[in-house]
């Protein structure tokens, strides 16, 4: 699996990300596990932003692209993944809701195949269809 860092994209804010955390908390012993993000009106849509950090390999040419949370639509979306495979419109991440406001999002590298590239729990959220 490719080392990659995960990023909170600021709501209203252009451009303004927090670094949150490593994929390898294995090779980070030194990350949180919990990252407190704070309060949101509810409705603030809420994006995510994966980029692979290998630049060794096979790895290297996905090395440093943004992989975001969202539809991937060019022109319709603030936010717009950096094509790897499969051009504008694929979704580099897919997320569900689980009990007691929680919704678990995952991301695909680019690389190989599933949305598990990162996994976490994003807890007091809702998914808005």
């Amino acid at each position: 699996m490719a080392r990659g860092a995960l990023y909170f994209v600021w709501p209203d804010v252009a451009d303004s990300t927090r670094f949150l955390f490593h994929n390898r908390l294995d090779l980070y012993p030194d990350e949180s596990s919990e990252v407190v993000l704070g309060v949101f009106k509810p409705g603030t849509r809420l994006v995510f932003m994966y980029m692979v950090t290998d630049s060794v390999g096979r790895f290297a040419q996905f090395a440093r692209k943004r992989l975001y949370s969202g539809q991937c639509r060019k022109g319709t979306d603030v936010y717009v993944s950096q094509v790897t495979s499969g051009g504008y419109g694929y979704r580099h991440a897919a997320a569900g809701s689980s009990a007691n406001s929680t919704v678990i999002v995952g991301f695909n590298d680019g690389i190989s195949g599933g949305f598990n590239a990162t996994v976490f729990r994003a807890s007091c959220a809702q998914l808005v269809k």
